[in-house]
């Protein structure tokens, strides 16, 4: 798609405004489909932009340290303030960073001919991939919001932009990153289908920033939110 219009930060902004609606649907409505139907289109468009953003950072360090600070500190917010368990989201991408720029350290070495590194390197990535395969398949608190998919899918598609430059390409092969992660996870929620409609959004990225600075600005609306809806539900 040649003609995008929608630049990283409409993207984000979408992704906020489906992700209110799911939550709406989960604590005040839970008797409304519709509500986590519209609700499926945030997940995967956080994913691409989380690649995106894997990608053009350049203080890898940094960048890691953030989101997983964000992770711990949205965890005990959350929890203080709504009594929720489960993992954020941020818990599974800060993890799906990490990753990330392990893929880049091994990659680095590689090229640099340091095989012993690189080789270590992608045996500590063996393990830490069966560490969360069996987290995922042994409490539900991580299981919850996508688990192992909600790693791997923002991994896969790093990967992906990674190796090929061309925006284009990149957009059409992340949605099919998309549909086989969908897919697979159908199995869990007969819902999760419904992430599809995502696809129409991506395709219409444009691969630029947009005008205003909005970086945080999911880190910011995630708790707010949800403290929010919460809050909303016990006056209720």
């Amino acid at each position: 798609m040649k003609f995008g219009f929608l630049s990283n930060n409409m993207l984000k902004v979408i992704a906020c405004i489906t992700m209110l609606i799911d939550h709406m649907g989960v604590i005040l409505f839970p008797n409304i489909m519709i509500l986590r139907i519209i609700g499926r289109v945030s997940f995967p468009i956080f994913a691409f932009l989380l690649a995106e953003g894997c990608f053009y950072t350049r203080n890898k360090l940094r960048h890691f340290l953030v989101i997983s600070g964000f992770a711990l500190v949205m965890q005990v917010v959350l929890y203080l303030a709504t009594s929720m368990t489960d993992f954020s989201i941020f818990v599974h991408f800060s993890i799906a960073v990490g990753i990330c720029y392990i893929i880049d350290f091994i990659d680095k070495f590689f090229r640099e001919k340091k095989y012993m590194v690189s080789i270590s390197l992608i045996i500590g990535l063996i393990l830490l991939s069966c560490f969360i395969f069996i987290i995922d398949n042994s409490t539900i608190y991580f299981y919850s919001n996508y688990g192992i998919y909600g790693i791997f899918l923002p991994v896969l598609m790093y990967i992906v932009r990674k190796y090929i430059k061309d925006i284009h390409i990149f957009i059409n092969i992340a949605l099919i990153c998309i549909a086989l992660v969908l897919m697979n996870h159908f199995r869990a929620y007969n819902y999760q289908l419904y992430g599809m409609f995502s696809f129409v959004f991506i395709l219409l990225y444009n691969g630029k920033k947009g005008k205003y600075n909005l970086k945080y600005l999911f880190y910011i609306f995630y708790p707010l939110h949800m403290v929010i809806l919460y809050a909303i539900a016990m006056l209720i």
